[in-house]
């Protein structure tokens, strides 16, 4: 059998995309021409994957030597086979450049070394560059593997993480804390800032639970420094997680539904998975979401009065209009009489004369003892409303239809009467409430009668300047401003649904007011018609330039001045000119 031949070539070329000075080398090893008997080749691929045939770089000549030490050191612990394959002659060639024919080389910067040796069985060596960017036997041009802490290792659907991250020996943890709130129980977990579950629980919505709730969560980190996820920014737990000093963030439960699919592809919901969900949400987004600014006592007592006022008139409009349709059916002619149904003087009416037939007699005489017995202020005279109560078409139902709907009515009444009286009683408190308000001479000025609006807007601005960074934000939330979708070359401006309707229907009246007491607002109403805007889009215009002026007093502490409004001026002046000409 013939004397086993291998050799270690060696070639180093000046790449075309290398700096000045730099180099790549390849090498490459010829194994023995044996039977497999002969040689491991388990060994030999173990010797030639270990890296240090690849780090014989010669950037010098010291470093070259080191490194052909290195080669020599590990195949020394090979097997025999390879050990006699690498004579004196291979060493040697080790040492030298190679420039034969039968090496070609590829280089490409720093990616890998590749070369198309002529031998028929050969082992191509795949670089390994050190961990440590500082390490001198770290190969050249290639830039080191750093870790990136955060990095996604895998491409399952995201879970509670149980370990890894950086070192965090000597460091306080910081902790996020997510609540799924319900009727009767609450969900909560804690995780920690790489993600894993600290602990999860639930506590009951009573007074054991809350307390539960607060000391458990005080245990982990002082109330001023751990971050807790609600979807509400209102409610019993919200008002005693605040009241404990905890950074309570309110998220939207849209914002959190449109997260879901991120946890879970199947779309699985728990409560305890919620409450994880809106922790994680914190960690990762947390910079998207403000922290929970109480309210002052002057604001929340006013907003809680605002709004039972306004769930009052609701409720009031909807039983009027159930009363009016009734009355449409079997007796029009009190709808003719009295336009506003749920007005006191037309309660009293209908409680006094339920059906027809018990209005038949009711002459000029005693319609006017009627008014004047429930002390009517009105202009119209007595005769008025007798001529309308006889022009109105006349009943067909029969007595027992006509009772039976007579009771009904009285029962419309008996239920709208205290509503109406209630309502009554808060505008009065809610007017005494706005005078004492700390911002009522920012809001008040803009409206020459009525402190409701007035009362409305306070309310639901709040206390915190920093909720609303610009007019525009204001102008969103308040619904005044209009939503753009816009991809390529595809632009649509639609109406915006989603916002605070209370503030909406506040700023719709005070735009819808001042359109007739102020010169500038009605230019811009007007303008807005004439471009072919409607009634109610000519509002949402007007509203929108009502909100930069409100942001900027709200903002200053300062009450509405029209001499310092550019826009107000010329029209000001125009109105003031008018007067003197018509003097």
């Amino acid at each position: 059998m013939s004397r086993a031949r291998s050799w270690v070539t060696s070639s180093r070329k000046t790449s075309p995309w290398a700096g000045r000075g730099e180099s790549q080398h390849h090498a490459r090893i010829r194994l023995p021409q044996e039977p497999p008997d002969r040689i491991d080749l388990v060994r030999v691929l173990r010797a030639a994957l270990s890296g240090r045939m690849a780090e014989a770089q010669p950037t010098s000549g010291d470093r070259r030597a080191a490194c052909d030490r290195r080669v020599e050191a590990d195949l020394a612990d090979s097997d025999a086979p390879l050990t006699r394959a690498l004579s004196s002659r291979g060493r040697q060639k080790l040492r030298t450049r190679s420039t034969s024919s039968m090496v070609k080389s590829r280089s490409s910067g720093a990616s890998p070394r590749t070369a198309f040796p002529a031998s028929r069985l050969t082992a191509t060596v795949r670089p390994a560059a050190s961990e440590r960017p500082g390490d001198l036997d770290r190969q050249q041009d290639v830039a080191p593997r750093l870790k990136r802490r955060g990095a996604p290792v895998s491409e399952r659907s995201a879970g509670p993480s149980r370990g890894g991250g950086r070192n965090t020996k000597g460091v306080p943890m910081q902790y996020f804390v997510g609540l799924d709130w319900a009727a009767h129980e609450h969900a909560v977990c804690v995780v920690d800032e790489r993600g894993k579950v600290v602990t999860q629980f639930t506590v009951a919505h009573t007074a054991e639970g809350m307390t539960e709730l607060v000391a458990r969560l005080s245990k982990l980190a002082t109330p001023s420094e751990l971050r807790l996820a609600i979807e509400r920014p209102t409610g019993l737990i919200v008002d005693t997680l605040v009241e404990s000093k905890f950074a309570v963030v309110p998220i939207h439960p849209n914002v959190v539904k449109a997260s879901r699919p991120r946890y879970s592809a199947a779309q699985g919901k728990t409560d305890l998975g919620d409450a994880y969900l809106l922790a994680d949400l914190l960690r990762t987004d947390g910079h998207r979401f403000r922290v929970l600014t109480p309210l002052s006592d002057q604001t929340k007592a006013l907003r809680s009065q605002v709004r039972v006022r306004d769930d009052f008139v609701h409720q009031r409009v909807a039983i009027a209009n159930q009363l009016r349709c009734l009355l449409e059916q079997y007796w029009p002619g009190v709808v003719e009489m009295f336009p506003d149904i749920d007005v006191p003087i037309s309660l009293a009416f209908l409680d006094e004369y339920p059906t027809p037939q018990a209005a038949a007699g009711l002459g000029e005489k005693r319609m006017a003892r009627f008014l004047a017995r429930n002390s009517y202020r009105g202009r119209r005279p007595a005769r008025e409303f007798v001529e309308r109560l006889r022009s109105a078409p006349s009943s067909v139902c029969r007595q027992l239809e006509a009772d039976t709907k007579g009771t009904m009515l009285r029962a419309f009444v008996a239920v709208l009467r205290p509503l109406v009286e209630q309502i009554a009683t808060l505008n009065t408190a809610i007017e005494q409430a706005v005078e004492a308000h700390a911002d009522a001479k920012v809001v008040t000025p803009l409206f020459r009668q009525g402190r409701i609006c007035a009362a409305q807007i306070l309310a639901e601005l709040g206390d915190d300047r920093a909720r609303f960074s610009s007019s525009e934000q204001l102008a969103g939330e308040g619904g005044m401003a209009p939503i753009t979708r816009e991809s390529g070359k595809h632009r649509a401006v639609s109406f915006r649904w989603a916002c605070n309707m209370r503030l909406r229907t506040a700023f719709a009246m005070l735009a819808d007011t001042t359109r007739h007491t102020m010169p500038w607002a009605r230019a811009v109403y007007q303008r807005a018609r004439d471009r072919g805007h409607k009634h109610a889009h000519a509002l949402r215009i007007l509203g929108r330039a009502w909100c930069r002026v409100i942001w900027t007093c709200w903002q200053k502490r300062e009450a509405y001045d029209p001499a310092k409004h550019r826009a107000a001026v010329p029209f000001t002046l125009n109105l003031n000119l008018d007067e003197q000409e018509a003097a």
